[in-house]
């Protein structure tokens, strides 16, 4: 009889090591492949960050600026980070009353230039002054400079009243618009 329960007990043992070198073996081949898979992701990309944010600072280490993104990557074979539904905002408001929103954007490697693209809409967030609204399908933000430049179609809104035109400089420090060409609309400063 113990010769019957040792033999059970080694075919018992032996079918558990033949299962478990299959799963050993079915392991290994897919975590090869994954392993693959992941290797490859990663040389795709050289990072990928999701609810993404950037802040400028001044030299004593203070914010001036922060950039939101829903998503921010940098690919291997560009040096640019992209970034997909992306928010500029100053601080402190009083000193550069703006908040730029667009679809995209994109920081070359130097930091100094912040493009943003599809559907720019730039807000002033001044409470003592009626809400301006910019749009246009993409600008050019020099961020530790406070200033803004496109050439593309503008359009102003000021309390109802809107001016159009192509191309645009503003200083977003001291709020000075200007429209390079083919000014057009009706604007009546308010009383």
């Amino acid at each position: 009889m113990e010769f019957i329960k040792d033999t059970r007990s080694a075919v018992q043992i032996g079918l558990l090591a033949i299962v478990a070198g299959i799963s050993a073996i079915i392991m290994l081949r897919t975590t090869g492949s994954e392993s693959e898979d992941i290797t490859r992701n990663e040389l795709e990309l050289a990072f990928f960050i999701k609810s993404a944010e950037v802040r400028g600072t001044a030299p004593d280490g203070t914010t001036i600026y922060r950039i939101f993104a829903d998503h921010a990557q940098q690919d291997p074979d560009e040096e640019d980070i992209s970034m997909e539904n992306v928010a500029l905002s100053y601080e402190p408001v009083a000193e550069t009353p703006w908040d730029m929103f667009a679809d995209t954007g994109r920081i070359p490697p130097d930091g100094k230039l912040v493009v943003l693209e599809g559907n720019v809409k730039i807000l002033s967030k001044d409470p003592d002054s009626s809400q301006i609204s910019i749009t246009t399908t993409r600008i050019n933000v020099l961020p530790d400079e406070r200033k803004a430049y496109t050439d593309r179609k503008v359009t102003i809104t000021r309390n109802g009243q809107k001016v159009r035109g192509t191309g645009m400089e503003a200083n977003l420090n001291t709020s000075v618009i200007k429209l390079l060409s083919n000014v057009n609309g009706k604007y009546a400063p308010a009383p």
